[in-house]
C-alpha cells in the first residue's frame, strides 16, 4: 500500500509527544502539559493502526505481517538487551526474561516496549472483528456501538488488574524478583477493550482520515474542546500505569487532540521541509519508541549530575540525542542488510522494494 504523507506527518508529531512525555522537564512536574500529551499519543497510534487495518487478508498471513513488525523488534531488542545484562552480571536472567514473556511495563527494563506486544494482540482482536461482523453499512453502525461500548468497558475495568502479582509475592518472587507490583494481564490484555475502541474508530474514519484536508474552523473547535476539557476536568490518563481519567470526558480529550494532530499533519504537508522532516520522524517512529526513553535518561543523567549542566538545558539536549541516536539506528537498520532482516519489515513477495 502506497505510503500516506499526512499520516506519516501525523506519526511524526505523535511519536515526538511520546519523546517529550518522558522528558524531565514534562514527566518531572506531572502538571498541565504533562496530562495533554499523556491523554491522547496512545490514542493516536491505535488510530492510525486502525486506519491501515486489512480484514480481507488471511490470518496466517495477518499474524506473520504485525508478529514481523511488532513483535520482532520487541523480542530482539529486549533479548539481546538481557543477555548483555546477564553477561555483566548486572540483571538475574530468569526475572529478565520472565518480564519480556510477561510483556507489561511494570516487568520491562524499557517500560515503553510494553505498546508493541499490546498492539499486535489488538490488531488480532480487530481483525477477527472486522471478519465477523463484514463490512457493510449495517455492520458499520454496528462496529461504531461496539467502539463506544469497549471504550466504556475500558473506562470501567482498568483497575480490574491493579498489581495483579504483589511485589512481595512469595510464589513469584524467584521467577520475577524484586520489583514494583506486576499491572495488567500479560501483553497487557487488560487494556485490549481501551485499545480496540480507537482502532476500530480508526478504521471506521479509515477513507477520511486519509483524505483529511486542514479545515481552520473544525480545527479551532476541536482545540477549544481539547482545551476546555483539560482545564476543566484534571484526571491523568496513563495506560501503562492503568490510570483513565473519565469514562466521557477521557475520550474527548483523546479524539479532540488526535483530530488536531491529523489536522496540523495536513497543514503541515503543505510545507515542503517540516512535512519532509516530520515524515521521516514518522518513518522511523518504531526506533524513537524503542530507544528514546532510555537514550534520553542516560543523557540527562550524564549531563546534569556529572557534567552539572542546568537541568533545564540537560532536558532539552536530552531530547535531541534521543531523536538523533534512535533516527542514526534507524539508518544502520536501512543500511546494513542483516540489521534490515532483523529490525525492519520484511518486504512481502512480489512487491515492490
Amino acid at each position: 500500500m502506497q505510503r500516506n504523507n499526512t499520516i506519516d506527518i501525523a506519526k511524526g508529531i505523535g511519536i515526538l509527544l511520546v519523546a517529550l512525555g518522558h522528558n524531565w522537564v514534562i514527566s518531572r512536574a506531572n502538571g498541565l502539559a504533562y496530562r495533554m500529551i499523556y491523554s491522547f499519543h496512545m490514542p493516536l497510534f491505535f488510530l492510525l493502526a486502525g486506519v491501515f487495518l486489512n480484514p480481507a487478508q488471511r490470518l496466517p498471513g495477518f499474524i506473520s505481517s504485525k508478529a514481523d513488525a511488532l513483535l520482532k523488534p520487541y523480542a530482539l531488542v529486549l533479548i539481546t538487551l538481557g543477555c548483555l545484562r546477564a553477561a555483566t552480571h548486572s540483571a538475574a536472567p530468569l526475572p529478565y526474561f520472565a518480564g519480556i514473556a510477561y510483556g507489561v511495563g511494570s516487568t520491562l527494563e524499557w517500560v515503553q516496549m510494553w505498546f508493541l506486544p499490546n498492539l499486535f494482540v489488538t490488531l488480532l482482536f480487530a481483525w477477527g472483528v472486522l471478519r465477523l461482523l463484514g463490512d457493510g453499512h449495517q455492520s458499520r453502525a454496528t462496529l461504531a456501538v461496539l467502539a463506544g461500548a469497549l471504550l466504556l468497558l475500558g473506562a470501567v475495568s482498568i483497575h480490574a488488574f491493579d498489581a495483579i502479582v504483589p511485589a512481595d509475592h512469595p510464589s513469584l518472587a524467584p521467577v520475577f524478583g524484586e520489583r514494583p507490583p506486576i499491572q495488567g494481564l500479560p501483553f497487557s490484555l487488560d487494556l485490549l477493550p481501551l485499545g480496540a475502541g480507537f482502532l476500530l474508530i480508526g478504521y471506521l474514519l479509515r477513507q477520511h482520515v486519509r483524505q483529511l484536508r486542514f479545515q481552520p474552523l473544525w480545527a479551532l473547535a476541536a482545540l477549544l474542546v481539547f482545551i476546555a476539557s483539560h482545564l476543566t476536568f484534571s484526571g491523568v490518563t496513563d495506560l501503562n500505569l492503568r490510570q483513565y481519567g473519565h469514562w466521557l470526558i477521557t475520550p474527548i480529550q483523546a479524539l479532540s487532540g488526535i483530530y488536531l494532530v491529523l489536522s496540523l499533519a495536513a497543514l503541515c504537508d503543505r510545507a515542503a521541509a517540516p512535512a519532509r522532516v516530520l515524515a521521516y520522524l514518522g518513518q522511523a517512529s518504531l526506533f524513537i519508541l524503542i530507544f528514546h526513553a532510555f537514550i534520553q535518561w542516560v543523557a540527562f543523567d550524564k549531563l546534569s549530575k556529572r557534567l552539572h549542566v542546568d537541568n533545564y538545558l540537560a532536558a532539552a539536549l536530552s531530547f535531541v540525542i534521543c531523536l538523533a541516536c534512535s533516527l542514526a539506528a534507524y539508518e544502520a537498520c536501512r543500511r546494513i542488510a542483516l540489521l534490515s532482516l532483523l529490525m525492519l519489515r520484511l518486504p512481502k513477495r512480489g512487491a515492490a522494494s
